[in-house]
């Protein structure tokens, strides 16, 4: 048996079986719902909110947030275009120094990748308009891009200021700023593509992951698009198109004869019916989950042929759907490491620096401005294993109980778990993988401060712990804020007999120490109860 495999059946049975999902209308339950899927969550008071002003004005409320405003709290990124050195500067001087001098070039824009990946993941939590960077961070699954590959930190920062920018706009315009995009261009081999030498990789992907799917194409088409698509490419910052390396050409793509270019056969992919039925079902995929009710995908292509491919109306008939609301379709997903840390940074009001959550979200499968291929974050059941799961409720404790870079290596080693193959991990083995998290973590984080952070989360500041009056209440109270489904009653007595053991005082409850406190909201962050949203 695969070590993961029980993780995967509690989460599965938590997502099936947890009591109190109901169908009704509108309640905190379906307002913390829309909150964590049309963001990453937060406090019950926030959730609170949207029940007052009910379904149609909270949807509203979310999709009509300035997602481009700046504040105190979500400041602009101040991005510099480093690029290469300018070749005058390297005229003259000797290999060593040009070599140096090209690899300090280098550790800047890594460096600054970096810092933008922090900021952007403070902004998840900070933001007032979660509905936007939660379509940011799903674009830039969609429309992948790797800065292992681009190598380029300003071209990356662009990109996602453009996904930022049309995140709930138009699938058509984004789709035609995303094709002359540098970061794109460069990561799908764009630039190589010239007549009488046709680069298909763009062409190939433009089809199968960003509109039509897999199956909709031929080779055939590939190979035409691809023609059509020289001469595309970039020169420095910018898009430029290269007449003399464009094939003019007639192509023959999905049936359609002409001497097309680049934008012409993006207006072809996009008439296509197989491109809103594709766009639909990653919607509702992202959204409602991926066993979505029966007729959801083929009623949002539909949508989203009508609405001349704008993403917001579709969302807003899409958020005040009952079908999104359904009991088995309320708490069925496996939320990512990014809607893991981030929703609980939210839930609680902290405020971490954003390097430690990035290397947190890396370490756990997630590394953002870097996913693993063209298509993205597999998601779904690969985000848990037997060792992301007790990473997951380490990292949780680190944003409650504070970071000892001390016991990290004890922490992340962990009990004696089955690896991948199923086979058992001695301590020598556990302590050596923790030993290379911990070095990928502190080398990772592009934020010193993210060493010295202590948190600033204090459980008995918060309004459910003021007056409880017994260790049920606590525990239900605590839930009910951390947690984006009800605990399941194993779970539930299991973190009651926790807290009973030192919060009793005679026939009475003793509210217990800080520490106390902060250790079961650890316990309650590590269940399986606690992955799913």
């Amino acid at each position: 048996m695969r070590g993961s495999k029980w993780v995967l059946t509690a989460l599965m049975l938590v997502a099936g079986l947890a009591p109190g999902l109901r169908g009704q209308e509108w309640g905190f339950e379906q307002a913390r719902h829309l909150l964590a899927r049309a963001g990453f969550g937060g406090p019950p008071e926030e959730v609170e909110r949207l029940v007052e002003l009910g379904r149609r004005r909270a949807v509203d409320a979310l999709l009509e947030a300035d997602g481009m405003a700046v504040t105190e709290a979500c400041p602009v990124f101040e991005v510099e275009s480093l690029g290469r050195p300018p070749r005058r500067e390297l005229m003259g001087l000797g290999e060593d120094e040009r070599r140096k001098k090209v690899q300090a070039l280098r550790r800047r824009d890594r460096a600054q990748s970096l810092r933008f990946r922090n900021w952007w993941i403070e902004r998840m939590i900070n933001t007032e308009a979660p509905l936007t960077e939660k379509m940011t961070l799903f674009w830039h699954g969609h429309f992948t891009s790797s800065m292992r590959d681009v190598r380029n930190s300003y071209n990356m920062v662009m990109q996602n200021d453009l996904l930022r920018e049309h995140a709930l706009g138009n699938f058509g315009k984004l789709l035609h700023a995303v094709s002359k995009d540098p970061a794109m261009l460069r990561y799908l081999d764009n630039n190589r593509n010239r007549k009488g030498k046709p680069n298909e990789n763009f062409a190939r992907e433009v089809m199968e992951l960003f509109t039509l799917g897999l199956g909709n194409y031929t080779e055939r088409d590939i190979k035409e698009a691809a023609r059509a698509f020289t001469g595309w490419t970039f020169r420095g910052d910018e898009f430029v198109f290269l007449r003399r390396r464009h094939d003019d050409g007639v192509k023959v793509i999905l049936g359609r004869k002409g001497n097309f270019d680049g934008d012409d056969v993006l207006d072809i992919l996009l008439e296509q019916e197989a491109a809103y039925r594709h766009i639909a079902s990653r919607l509702i995929a992202w959204f409602v989950g991926p066993e979505a009710p029966a007729g959801m995908v083929d009623d949002y292509a539909g949508k989203l042929k009508r609405s001349g491919w704008e993403i917001k109306p579709v969302l807003r008939d899409l958020f005040n759907d009952p079908r999104f609301y359904a009991p088995e379709v309320m708490g069925s997903r496996i939320l990512s490491p990014v809607e893991y840390l981030v929703g609980i940074c939210r839930r609680l009001g902290t405020h971490p620096p954003g390097g430690f959550l990035a290397a947190g979200a890396d370490m756990l499968g997630q590394s953002l401005l870097a996913p693993p291929n063209v298509k993205g974050w597999e998601g779904g059941e690969a985000w848990i294993t037997t060792s992301t799961l007790i990473a997951r409720g380490n990292l949780a404790g680190y944003l409650v109980e504070g970071f000892d870079p001390r016991r990290i290596t004890r922490d992340f080693a962990g009990p004696a778990v089955q690896d991948e193959e199923g086979r058992m991990m001695d301590r020598k083995a556990r302590m050596a993988g923790a030993r290379k998290a911990l070095r990928a973590m502190f080398r990772g984080s592009g934020d010193r401060k993210a060493l010295r952070w202590r948190p600033d989360v204090g459980i008995r500041r918060l309004p459910e712990v003021r007056n409880v009056a017994s260790a049920v209440e606590l525990v239900d109270r605590l839930c009910r804020r951390l947690l984006l489904v009800p605990v399941t009653a194993e779970a539930r007595r299991s973190l009651i007999t926790f807290i009973e053991e030192e919060s009793r005082d005679g026939d009475g409850f003793r509210l217990p120490s800080e520490p106390k406190l902060k250790r079961l909201a650890r316990l309650i962050l590590s269940l399986p109860e606690a992955q799913i949203g």
